[in-house]
């Protein structure tokens, strides 16, 4: 990096990130006193050592160092991170470096501190109480790492207006009680595989506003309360409870946001609802659908039974599709986004199901059909005299306009004198702007 960057003393927002640079900060980056967002992410450059002087960046407010090999334990950055940094740094991230160790006491005293990603690398041992004492703090991710250890709701005491909380692919366990209220309003909480169960959480009803959630591999067993499929299902956006003991029917539910839905691997039984798909009528027409906008469908390694909703064809934003390993069987649904899974793997473990993309055929195929044609013989038909109407369509404007030109003398030369007109007019019209333009810069 030029030396000449760190005398600028005014800078307050430097953005380095993703360069690939491959040296290390010098001290002299105590000399940007008015820096307030510092971007890192993405080099090599801190494969050394990091500068304590770093922590003397007293009006810091974000610092990103995810994506970068700074293998280090975290009580190696004390230096660093107990300088006057700690009264007004806002966001912290560091997640992807390949950190190790203990969560230090020194995280505790952030008082500013607003959100901390330290996902993803190797941090182990209980999950702090200096972590607690962050009251300010909004967003709060430590997944994959090797965390353990019991947290109650105590915890959470002072995490007031936490939004974003993401402790999954750990080895926690939390401790909450059935008649714990939450102080905080989440908007997305993922906890997979931290240990949960075996009851649903109740206390997740007392959040109005979440819109991803992930509950996988937590432990729950039993049936899904009835709240949660009447009211705060319809707001989430993603859900995944895969990889529990869940069991019951799917009931007749409906999302106006779903995006994607994971319910694999559980003990889901009964068949799977035709209003899956079902368009439900809610006063604003934008949010008029039920699942129509799903982008994933993981619904495999369950007890499900009976026919695949041929209504699921209307879900068309659908690219990710998962029904193997239940008890369904019939014809598997043909048309739109249906068209595109050619991947039998998606229906194994189903040994009643017939049709394409299956090699079992159906008893009342008649022919083979070609697998890209959309739905019957009937649609077909219709969408072939579609296109040859709309064919003729253009070949009778087209005559209708050009045909009187090749027949009739005095028309096709009127014709041409309005062409050549208009291009004069345009092309007078393009000179007299450029001059002008020209004459104004000139007098500037």
């Amino acid at each position: 990096m030029p030396g000449w960057l760190f005398n600028i003393s005014s800078l307050e927002y430097l953005d380095l990130g993703f360069n690939d640079i491959r040296c290390i900060i010098p001290p002299a980056i105590k000399n940007l006193a008015s820096l307030e967002f510092l971007a890192l992410s993405g080099n090599r450059f801190l494969e050394g050592k990091i500068p304590a002087a770093l922590g003397g960046l007293c009006k810091l407010q974000y610092l990103g160092f995810s994506f970068m090999n700074i293998s280090k334990n975290l009580h190696e950055l004390d230096d660093v991170f107990t300088g006057c940094i700690k009264n007004s740094l806002e966001t912290l991230e560091m997640g992807y470096t390949q950190l190790s160790g203990y969560l230090p006491g020194w995280l505790g005293d952030f008082r500013m501190l607003k959100a901390l990603d330290l996902s993803d690398n190797s941090i182990s041992g209980p999950l702090s109480s200096s972590i607690g004492r962050l009251s300010a703090l909004q967003e709060l991710y430590l997944s994959s790492n090797f965390l353990e250890g019991v947290i109650s709701g105590e915890y959470f005491a002072n995490f007031t207006k936490l939004k974003y909380l993401d402790l999954s692919d750990n080895q926690l366990i939390l401790n909450l009680t059935s008649d714990w209220i939450p102080p905080f309003q989440l908007q997305a909480l993922r906890i997979g595989s931290c240990k949960l169960g075996p009851q649903f959480p109740s206390w997740l009803q007392t959040q109005k506003n979440i819109s991803d959630l992930d509950l996988s591999s937590n432990g729950i067993s039993g049936t899904l309360p009835d709240w949660f499929w009447r009211s705060f299902f319809q707001h989430i956006n993603f859900l995944n409870i895969s990889n529990n003991g869940i069991t019951g029917p799917l009931p007749n539910f409906y999302s106006v946001a779903m995006l994607e839905l994971d319910l694999s691997n559980n003990s889901f039984s009964g068949m799977i609802h035709p209003g899956i798909a079902k368009v439900c009528p809610i006063r604003s027409l934008k949010r008029s659908v039920a699942l129509q906008q799903l982008e994933s469908l993981d619904l495999s390694r369950n007890n499900f039974y009976g026919g695949i909703p041929s209504s699921m064809i209307a879900l068309t934003f659908l690219s990710h599709l998962n029904l193997s390993y239940n008890n369904l069987s019939g014809r598997v649904p043909s048309g739109n986004q249906f068209q595109t899974f050619t991947d039998p793997s998606i229906y194994a473990g189903n040994p009643g199901l017939c049709g394409f993309p299956l090699a079992q055929k159906c008893n009342d195929d008649e022919t083979n059909q070609d697998p890209n044609v959309v739905g019957g013989d009937e649609e077909g038909s219709e969408i072939e005299w579609l296109y040859m109407s709309m064919g003729l369509g253009f070949a009778v404007g087209l005559w209708a306009v050009f045909g009187p030109l090749l027949f009739n003398r005095k028309w096709r030369e009127a014709y041409f004198r309005l062409i050549d007109q208009v291009y004069d007019m345009v092309y007078v019209a393009l000179v007299v702007t450029f001059n002008r333009f020209k004459e104004h810069n000139a007098a500037a």
